[in-house]
Parts: structure tokens; sequence; C-alpha cells
């Protein structure tokens, strides 16, 4: 199971880190907002290399053996491509980009990933694993309460696009402080670190010099890849101007294109609606849900009952999800006689690896058919079920509907009696005049295989009857 764990500061630590940051002075530059546009945002894809495929590496092992841990370290190739999608993040959020590694700070979050790993779950405050020196301890400790966690993924850049930035899982999502830390305008270097499946970036960096003068940082941001934004959860981090919010005023109001639906949140609305105040690199964040959007969209936002001064001032922008992946099956609609096999038609590709993205299929194992080991259909009863296959954490899917039957499949047989007649075009317009009986066969009357049922069906079934010649095999056998 795939887990995460994000550390907020403590008062000690907030001193500690003042103490040894950069302050403020006149020659360093105030930053803000600068939201790219989706053409710069696959140029920058492009010019960072972001790659979701593949493993990470080690520079050297560690060991979790007791009397002998080692911490280990990953490559610095590794660590590069983990900081590309680290930075790629911010771009696309419109804030700094130029974060750097630590060679520390990689000390500090490998030392985090091998206490958890020791003790085989996660924890900002982990026990002393048996055999463990009280020096390695410190460090490891230390670090585990400065840094991200997360296990069960397949490497660094997995674990930040499904686990930090996602933060829909039910113990993050009121305060989503990974994607806070991460999104930290003040951030200027971090560090990574992985013992087997368990991952660690270094958070506590606030030493950017300047101020941020941006009025907020809201993810997702104007423009963004629908794959990065898993989890479809919003978050917006009032700037320094705004009063703390307060979950008892603030409203929310989003809209979708795609849907053609608008919702209203509130405190008591039903909808996820949270008002987080820690510093989890920035305080004052409003964070809300209300769908999962797992296609191309427009999104509109307006945040309401939050102050600067006392004084109400409300922010409204707009999101543009767009897609960087696709996966598609050449038909839909897939009969089967009982105890065959059939190929999936499915196919999928993603700007965001080098490989083919992995597909997860979900199915009954106990219904009419379902997938083999080696990604085929396998008919399994006379029947009909749905098989469905999703790419990228189910953030894009598609679904086949799998009839699986003894008898003929013939195009036009509406009424399913292995022959097409006179009844089959009645069925169909009774169907598109919504009157449907239970034995319509709906997936054979799609004869033209454009997806809908329609009158220009009923014409290729009528020409069939005539005798005249039609293009679409109809009352031929499917099977």
């Amino acid at each position: 199971m795939k887990k995460l764990l994000s550390a907020t500061l403590i008062i000690i630590l907030v001193i500690t880190m003042c103490s040894t940051c950069v302050l403020c002075t006149s020659a360093a530059s105030n930053f803000g907002v600068k939201y790219p546009t989706k053409n710069d945002i696959i140029k920058k894809m492009n010019e960072l290399d972001i790659d979701l495929s593949g493993g990470d590496g080690y520079s050297s092992g560690y060991s979790l053996d007791p009397s002998g841990f080692a911490l280990g370290a990953m490559d610095i190739a590794s660590q590069k491509k983990a900081l590309n999608f680290i930075n790629f993040y911010r771009y696309i959020a419109g804030i700094p980009y130029d974060v750097t590694l630590n060679s520390e700070y990689s000390e500090y979050a490998q030392a985090a990933s091998l206490i958890n790993a020791a003790n085989g779950y996660l924890s900002h405050k982990p026990p002393q694993p048996s055999g463990m020196s009280s020096s390695l301890y410190e460090e490891c400790y230390k670090s585990a309460g400065r840094s991200n966690l997360a296990m069960g993924f397949d490497n660094t850049r997995e674990a930040t696009i499904f686990g930090w930035m996602d933060e829909s899982y039910s113990d993050n999502i009121d305060r989503v402080g990974h994607r806070r830390w991460i999104l930290n305008p003040y951030m200027k270097e971090t560090g990574f670190g992985k013992v087997e499946d368990f991952y660690s970036m270094y958070s506590f960096d606030d030493s950017r010099e300047g101020s941020f003068t941006g009025d907020y940082v809201a993810w997702p941001a104007p423009n963004t890849p629908l794959e990065m934004f898993s989890g479809s959860v919003f978050s917006v981090n009032l700037g320094d101007a705004y009063d703390d919010p307060s979950i008892d005023r603030v409203k929310v109001k989003i809209s979708s294109k795609t849907l053609s639906h608008a919702w209203s949140i509130s405190k008591n609305s039903g909808y996820d609606l949270y008002v987080n105040n820690d510093n989890y690199g920035m305080s004052k964040c409003i964070i809300f849900k209300v769908a999962d959007f797992t296609d191309e969209d427009t999104l509109n936002v307006t945040i309401s009952g939050i102050y600067k001064d006392g004084k109400e001032s409300p922010i409204q922008y707009t999101v543009n999800l767009f897609a960087l992946s696709e996966i598609t099956a050449d038909r839909t609609t897939i009969v089967m006689k009982p105890k065959t096999i059939a190929e999936t038609g499915v196919t999928a590709r993603s700007d965001l690896m080098s490989e083919e993205p992995y597909i997860d299929w979900g199915f009954d194992a106990d219904g009419a058919a379902f997938i083999t080991t080696e990604d085929q259909i396998f008919a399994n009863k006379v029947g009909r079920c749905q098989i469905t296959a999703s790419i990228l954490n189910d953030i894009m899917s598609v679904t086949l509907d799998v009839i699986v039957k003894d008898s003929e499949f013939l195009l036009g047989d509406a009424d399913g009696d292995d022959k097409v007649s006179v009844t089959d075009v009645t069925m169909i317009q009774l169907y598109l005049a919504g009157m449907s009986s239970d034995n319509y066969c709906d997936y054979d009357c799609d004869v033209n295989g454009d997806g809908v049922q329609d009158i220009l069906d009923v014409t290729s079934i009528q020409r069939y009857l005539a005798g005249r010649s039609t293009p679409y095999g109809v009352g031929e056998s499917q099977l």
C-alpha cells in the first residue's frame, strides 16, 4: 500500500532555521508568480527531460542489517531526475523553479528513508530500531522530522506525483502538507533519499533570498497537465497580505466546462473543504475537492470570505487542464463465445514517460469475462460485464463492455433471435423513442460503428432488408 507523511515545523525548528537563513536585504530580489502557457510547459518538460519511467539507483549501498546499518546514497542522476520533477511542478505553479541539490540535505533524506525502512513503516518520530547506534539513530530521527516521507512507489518521481502532490489521502487532505513544502516559494535547496521503496525529500529549506510578493500560490495552476493533477485536490496558499482565513467564512465556487456542472462549497455544504493555518512552507491554506477530474477541462474558481486588513478580497482564476497522455481502445463493445480469448485492443501512451505506461485492469474475477496475466480477455461464462483499463493512477481510463453469448452475434439483430428482420427495425425505433424492451441487444445495433445508435443504423438495416448494398456487414456473424 502506498503511504506518505509530511512534516510540520515545530517552534524550536523555526527558531533554529531563522538563525541560519539569509535575511532579506535591499540587494535581495523579490519574486512573485508568473504562470507559463501550455506551450511553455511542454517546452520546459522537454528541457527538463521529465520521465516517470525507470527506477532510482545508488552511488553507495545501504544496509538494514542490525549488526551494521549503513546509510547508502542515491546516485546523482536519480536525484537530478527527482529534482527536475520538483522544479517542473514549481514552474507550472509560477514560482521560482531553480531549486538545487544540497549534499547535506540528501544525507538527511537518506537517513530518513533508512530508519523508516528499518522499522517497516512511516513516521516523523520513528523509534530506534534494534541494533542501530545512538549516534546514527539521532541523525535518522532528526532527518525524519524534516522530510516528506512516502512508501510503496516505483521511484521518487512517482512518490512526488501520486503521493506528495496528490494529497487526496484521508490523512493528508486536511492540510496538504507535502504539496505545500514542494510549492514553498522560499525553498532553494533540497535532497532525496531512498531505501527499498521508502522515499524521502528534505523539506525544511527556507533559504531563498528576497520576499515573495505574489497574492497566492494555487494548485492546480492556470495551465496544468491533467496527469500532474492526480487526486483532484485543490489548494490555495494565501500570501502575507491576507488575514488568516477561517473555515466559517470561506466560500468556494467552482464550475467545470466538460462536466457542465458548478459547485458551491462552504463549511456545511457536504464537499471537502478545509482551512489550515499551520506552517507547511506557507501558512493560510484553503483546500477543497468536489470531483475527480479525468478529462481535459476548463475550471473557473472563485474564493470569497477571505480578507486583507479586515476587508474582503476575493480571488478568481481559471484552470485549463490539458492532457499529455492518452489511453484508447479500438472497440468498446466486445462480443465473445464462452471459453475463448480475445485481444483487448487497448493502447496507451504518455509524454511523461519514455516507456509505454503500465495499464491497470479493473474487473470482477467471477464475472462473464476477466483479464488474463497476458492482458487478454478470457470469456468465462455467458453474461455481460465491464472491464476498465486505466493508466497513471487512474487519471485516464477506458471501459470495455464485454458480452459473452452462445448464439450468433449479427449486426442489426436487435431482438437477439439470430436473424435480421423488420422486427429489429421496429425495436431500434422503439429504443430511439425511449421505449426499449429488456431483450433489446444494444451491442448489435450500432451498425456503422460510430458509437451511437440512431436513424443511420436503422437506414442501413432497411437497406439490407431491401436487398440493397450496405458497407457495414449487416446480418453477418461477428463471432
